[in-house]
């Protein structure tokens, strides 16, 4: 999602997601819940729920337009968001995380927050004010819940997924990650609305980045080559990471083995095809980042 509108432009949705809720025929639904849903006032629960997690992930975009999606991790109250609403600051301090984003001051940010044993998830959108060693503030522009179907239910495995690992990057979709996807029930997928014209306003960049969950049952997520597929499963109607491929169609997926305790971060380019019953989406992976436990038997 875009994290900046217009008074001309007063929707909550950029092109690529207006015109993906059109070919769908919910264009109207989805902007009557959008103006409903799409806003900086986060209520007292979401700032709370916020506050109550071990972990995050993240989308963001690169120096070169690549989205990747990424981890924090930390103590409950590493996330805090202030009492307005209005800027969340990160610190992690619990060892090292795989598959931290390495974001600049104006970069735009996806954050999702999922508390994976409730299966509840709340979403939110900014842009990136500070940033210092295990350190973000981040200017909030858009906060909104989504329902949790398709969310696998399972504890956090914390002592798995921090610590100090090591990656290895190899071109497209290594063996590994091949394994992990056919027998995942859970990834996350970063995409950004793609570059647009700058608002003159504002000390924020023209992208807007977001990250979101994909479940289903193991073998939802399909490996071949190089490539992996999906269907695009009935959700709320947004299409907000269809939109943002339809505009920009690089993305970044995020696998993690949460029994192994490894992190893989895929760069890949979308693109979202009919089907007799719906749409798939056609991830071609383009390299795959693979952190690993130091100490641990290489793959």
């Amino acid at each position: 999602m875009e994290h900046l509108q217009t008074a001309a432009d007063p929707s909550p949705f950029h092109p690529g997601e207006r015109a993906v809720q059109a070919a769908a025929g919910v264009r109207d639904e989805a902007e009557q819940r959008g103006r409903r849903m799409l806003n900086a006032d986060l209520n007292p629960q979401q700032v709370a729920f916020f506050g109550a997690l071990p972990f995050l992930i993240t989308g963001h975009v690169d120096s070169d337009g690549q989205p990747w999606a990424g981890l924090l991790a930390g103590e409950p109250g590493f996330v805090d968001i202030d009492a307005h609403g209005r800027h969340c600051t990160i610190a992690w301090e619990r060892g090292a995380n795989p598959a931290q984003p390495d974001a600049r001051p104006g970069d735009a940010i996806g954050l999702l927050g999922i508390d994976l044993a409730s299966r509840r998830r709340n979403r939110l959108n900014g842009a990136v004010l500070r940033t210092a060693t295990g350190h973000l503030r981040v200017a909030i522009q858009q906060g909104f819940g989504n329902c949790p179907k398709y969310i696998t239910g399972r504890a956090w495995p914390a002592a798995a997924l921090t610590g100090s690992f090591r990656p290895t990057t190899q071109a497209g979709l290594s063996d590994a990650a091949r394994a992990l996807a056919q027998r995942s029930d859970t990834f996350f997928i970063a995409t950004a609305s793609g570059a647009a014209a700058a608002d003159p306003a504002t000390q924020y960049g023209a992208w807007g980045a977001d990250v979101s969950h994909r479940g289903g049952e193991p073998g939802f997520l399909q490996a071949e080559g190089d490539t992996l597929r999906f269907a695009d499963f009935p959700g709320n109607n947004l299409f907000n990471t269809l939109g943002n491929i339809a505009r920009h169609p690089p993305c970044g997926i995020l696998l993690p083995d949460f029994a192994g305790g490894d992190m893989l971060q895929l760069s890949a380019r979308a693109a979202v095809l009919p089907t007799g019953t719906g749409r798939e989406v056609v991830l071609d992976v383009l390299a795959t980042r693979h952190w690993r436990r130091i100490g641990t038997a290489q793959a």
